[in-house]
């Protein structure tokens, strides 16, 4: 009995030892850590509580997590580990590992638990997602990713087929089309802008159906005029065009808003903005990617 407390009383003023948690229950609320210190006062499993647990969340430890902690007396003489935390101090996370595949361990309440419960952080790393039935039938085209649809998919083929012969591209979701002294772009989510000749910008929404048809309605518009752009009232622009019209062609590659306009013209950029303008500068058209082999000359 007196060698007992002598040893007891050693332990309570021992240096603290690190350990790996052999295995510990949730549901029970303890478990117990294999010291691995060689100055650890035993080689056998020491119990640990939860409530010993030094943690941001909820309370628990994972097998397999190396742990620091200091080995004390509970009420009866027996070691158990206090103060437990991560090695050097702090909360534990332990080390990150994959998780096992044993079939009984979510239903076995005497074996380590790992489940996850509210407020606690989950220290494993994710399973790898198997792939599904739809993921092993790659087609050749599968490592891209999805087009996503366009507003022209509606375009009847005859239509499409007639853009593509005149030029006009829509490899994307605007299409560029040049009527007489206009120049339109038709946008996503049912934008579209102007640029004309005359010196005027004008945004707003369009519509447009499968046969090409095309319905424009302005909601603001600017006129260059007298040294300065200016508001100007929608009534009177172009409201509707025919894709497939001879008049509806492409947009030069190389046209730029001076060689529809003219010089002189000083940028709209202000303006745009403080009238509410969503597009900030002139583009007629976007330039064509050069290609590999002209860009490496």
């Amino acid at each position: 009995q007196r060698l007992r407390h002598k040893i007891n009383f050693a332990l309570l003023n021992m240096t603290r030892v690190q350990g790996t948690v052999k295995w510990f229950s949730n549901k029970k609320g303890y478990g117990f850590i294999e010291p691995t210190s060689e100055d650890a006062p035993t080689k056998d499993d020491i119990f640990v509580h939860q409530s010993s647990v030094t943690s941001d969340g909820y309370r628990t430890l994972i097998e397999g997590w190396v742990v620091e902690f200091d080995v004390v007396n509970d009420d009866d003489g027996k070691l158990k580990a206090d103060n437990v935390t991560a090695p050097g101090g702090g909360p534990c996370t332990g080390p990150r590992r994959r998780r096992r595949n044993k079939p009984n361990d979510a239903e076995d309440d005497d074996e380590p638990t790992e489940s996850k419960k509210a407020g606690e952080e989950e220290p494993e790393e994710e399973p790898r997602e198997k792939p599904s039935r739809s993921k092993k039938k790659q087609t050749p085209n599968s490592g891209k990713q999805a087009q996503q649809p366009q507003w022209h998919d509606i375009l009847e083929d005859n239509v499409k087929e007639g853009l593509d012969k005149k030029g006009i591209r829509r490899t994307t979701g605007t299409v560029d089309v040049s009527i007489g002294p206009v120049r339109i772009k038709l946008g996503t989510r049912s934008y579209t802008s102007m640029a004309h000749e005359d010196g005027i910008l004008a945004e707003g929404s369009f519509t447009c159906d499968e046969k090409g048809a095309v319905g424009l309605q302005w909601e603001r518009a600017l006129q260059f005029k007298d040294g300065s752009w200016s508001s100007l009232p929608a009534d009177g622009l172009i409201t509707s065009l025919v894709l497939t019209d001879d008049a509806a062609q492409a947009v030069g590659t190389e046209e730029t808003p001076e060689s529809l306009w003219g010089a002189g013209k000083t940028d709209p950029k202000d303006e745009l903005e403080k009238n509410g303008f969503q597009m900030r500068r002139v583009v007629l058209t976007p330039k064509p990617k050069a290609s590999k082999a002209s860009a490496e000359e």
